[in-house]
């Protein structure tokens, strides 16, 4: 039987390679974000570093200018920095967060109110250390320009700030205005996506690489010779056990060693095989001259059972053949007499014909009971045929009658069944009759009543033969033994235990069945199944 064909998305090799693309698809995965989250949070820290350094420098340069309140230098200063790349746009606030100088490329001013909070806010963190607080950062989008930083500054209250005559403020004020500069990171962004993607094509490029490799040291080392081991067992499935496999191609020394244990089982299932069919055909041999002798001793079986059913009847028969016997020599005598009387009457002429039809009807008489002795006692071969079975249960009555009469048993018949038509071996059927028949007498002590009768069932399609004895019936755990050969209750060797043994044996062989109903002291009836003969079903299976 040829071996079922799974889907290839089951093979090992493939779901090898998926896993270890799998595997390596999530390992770089994650890779990556590791890495573009390290990167991100380092570029946004250096942008940070980078915004304040700028700030502070911006800061210093517009110091001077601030502190002699030189507005004209100080727009100067302002302008000129805001060419710088990556400068957007300066402000400058008050205390109160309003605007008083604006330069850059973008839109002037802002939210003064937002401005105002900030300041305040600054102020509060200023509350003992003499170092100006951090400077404060948001990255905003704003379109066509991409992602911008604003680094917002206090402009702190300095010592050289108070002492200055033109622009003179309280001991107290620390916070003198904000400056706020906005810096534009697209080139920044720019750096950081064209790293990525160049990322993205190393590890590609990688991955490709390392699935190739790992492609090609997979189907050599496991592929292929999966290959060779899948072929091989469907040629061992198919009956080819010549087939090896080519270890020596493999390269992994498991993979080797499976393969040559394949092939040392090969070998040794195939030195199996050449001792199982020389086994095989020794047996069929032996089957065959044993099935031989088994048939020629179930041959002899039978007819060793006729034979002893025979010498059960021999009495019977010997009696029944003595009175004929006696009477032929009678009427032998009596015509003597008369023939040598040499004055014959013509009475006398009329009694010797007499006398001969006489002798010559007892002979016939025991002409047929010989022959119906000789018939039973054949040995033939076990040949079917389709009879009357009516007629083979009124010669085995014939045959029994004389027994009846010797054993002083009353013998009723009847053969009632309508389809008598059956397949079967005439003397066999006609032996199991008489075996039960001869039980049934032995069973009976006194007043003894044998009724031997036939029916069929309901639908006719069987032949019931019914044999029951009023006699001593069979004992309940003896029901089961009847039909073992050699089993038997008759005392001094009165019985063989083949007789129902051999009958259950001729039944079976006729596709019949055999049944018992037994009450101990009340009698026995035996009731014995045999299929009818159907020519309709017998001509479509020929056809």
């Amino acid at each position: 039987m040829k071996p079922a064909s799974k889907n290839s998305r089951s093979s090992i090799y493939r779901r090898i390679i998926l896993s270890l693309i799998s595997i390596a698809l999530v390992f770089f995965t994650l890779l990556a974000y590791v890495v573009f989250s390290i990167n991100r949070t380092q570029s946004e820290k250096i942008i940070k570093q980078c915004g304040n350094r700028a700030s502070y420098i911006i800061n210093r340069a517009l110091d001077k200018s601030m502190l002699v309140n030189d507005n004209t230098e100080l727009r100067e200063i302002m302008h000129d920095l805001s060419k710088l790349s990556g400068l957007m746009h300066i402000d400058i606030y008050d205390q109160e967060g309003n605007l008083k100088h604006s330069e850059g490329r973008l839109m002037k001013g802002g939210e003064s109110d937002d401005i105002a909070g900030l300041i305040e806010r600054f102020k509060a963190e200023d509350d003992v250390s003499d170092f100006a607080p951090e400077q404060k950062y948001s990255i905003s989008h704003i379109d066509d320009l991409g992602r911008v930083l604003a680094v917002y500054t206090p402009i702190m209250n300095e010592m050289r700030c108070t002492n200055t005559v033109c622009h003179y403020h309280g001991d107290d004020d620390t916070v003198l205005g904000l400056m706020q500069i906005k810096m534009s990171l697209s080139d920044i962004d720019r750096s950081r996506a064209t790293s990525e993607i160049n990322y993205f094509a190393l590890v590609s490029v990688f991955i490709l690489v390392s699935i190739i490799i790992m492609v090609s040291f997979i189907r050599q080392t496991v592929q292929k010779p999966l290959t060779h081991i899948v072929r091989a067992s469907n040629e061992v499935a198919n009956g080819n056990l010549d087939i090896r496999i080519p270890v020596d191609d493999f390269k992994d020394a498991d993979i080797s060693n499976m393969g040559a244990a394949f092939n040392n089982m090969l070998n040794e299932l195939g030195q199996a095989n050449k001792k199982l069919r020389r086994w095989s055909k020794n047996l069929e041999e032996t089957v065959r001259v044993k099935t031989e002798e088994i048939k020629r001793t179930q041959e002899e079986l039978l007819h060793i059972e006729r034979m002893a059913s025979l010498g059960k009847l021999s009495s019977s028969v010997a009696h029944e053949i003595n009175n004929p016997l006696a009477g032929v020599l009678t009427y032998t005598k009596l015509i003597s007499r008369l023939l040598k009387n040499e004055s014959l009457k013509p009475d006398d002429m009329e009694n010797i014909f007499g006398y001969l039809d006489m002798i010559e009807s007892e002979t016939k008489r025991c002409g047929n009971i010989v022959k119906g002795l000789l018939d039973f006692s054949r040995h033939e071969p076990s040949k079917f045929e389709i009879v009357s079975l009516n007629q083979i249960l009124d010669e085995a009555r014939t045959l029994m009658e004389h027994s009846f009469k010797v054993s002083q048993v009353e013998f009723e018949t009847s053969f009632d069944a309508k389809v008598d038509q059956v397949a079967c071996n005439p003397n066999q059927i006609k032996q199991v009759c008489i075996a039960v028949l001869v039980n049934a007498i032995e069973a009976i002590t006194r007043d003894g009543l044998v009724t031997f009768r036939s029916r069929n069932n309901d639908d006719s399609t069987e032949f019931i033969i019914e044999i029951t004895d009023n006699g001593s019936g069979i004992r309940p755990e003896d029901k089961d033994q009847i039909f073992e050969p050699f089993f038997t209750r008759k005392k001094d060797g009165a019985g063989s235990g083949l007789g129902l043994a051999v009958t259950y044996g001729i039944v079976q062989r006729h596709n019949g069945k055999i049944a018992i109903d037994s009450e101990l002291t009340k009698g026995t009836s035996f009731m014995i199944s045999l299929p009818v003969y159907n020519q309709n079903e017998r001509d479509s299976n020929a056809e």
